[in-house]
């Protein structure tokens, strides 16, 4: 991928010179290669065929392995309920593990007041929410994606 993220970590201490000067601190800024392997959230195409609805605002912050550590996907999705489906998409890629096959994605939990899909599109994968008739309040679901690094990311629902 062209825009693969990348990230800056500022570190800063402080040093004592045997007690004749002040502590002072060092900043040094690092920058690192791009992660491992992860997922982040892409401009979204509206799903063929499914009535959009009139507020839907997703969020899904960069998440994945890099440098040995982990963050941990959680996606957010806050929507009105006018019968219309609200979509959040995303890339997953992979920085130093092959795979012919790109990652599918799948409804592992399903939500309690509402419906959800979950899809391979042909450059992204695809979740979409849609709350029951009448429904307002919070929600839940969650999705797994397979591949060479699989991940199991947690939606919660916000229904005005």
């Amino acid at each position: 991928m062209g825009n693969k993220p990348s990230h800056i970590e500022l570190m800063t201490w402080s040093v004592r010179r045997r007690g004749v000067l002040p502590a002072w601190l060092a900043a040094f800024v690092l920058v690192s290669l791009s992660p491992d392997e992860g997922g982040a959230l892409v401009m979204t195409s509206p799903t063929a065929g499914q009535p959009q609805a009139a507020s839907c605002v997703v969020s899904l912050p960069w998440f994945g392995h890099e440098s040995g550590g982990y963050v941990a996907p959680r996606g957010t999705i806050a929507t009105s309920n006018d019968g219309g489906w609200c979509d959040l998409q995303f890339v997953q890629f992979f920085r130093r593990l092959y795979s012919k096959d790109q990652p599918t994605i799948s409804l592992v939990e399903p939500p309690s007041h509402g419906e959800a899909t979950a899809a391979r599109l042909s450059d992204r994968l695809a979740l979409a929410y849609r709350p029951a008739p009448g429904f307002v309040g919070t929600d839940h679901f969650t999705v797994r994606t397979d591949g060479p690094v699989p991940h199991t990311i947690p939606i919660e629902v916000t229904v005005k």
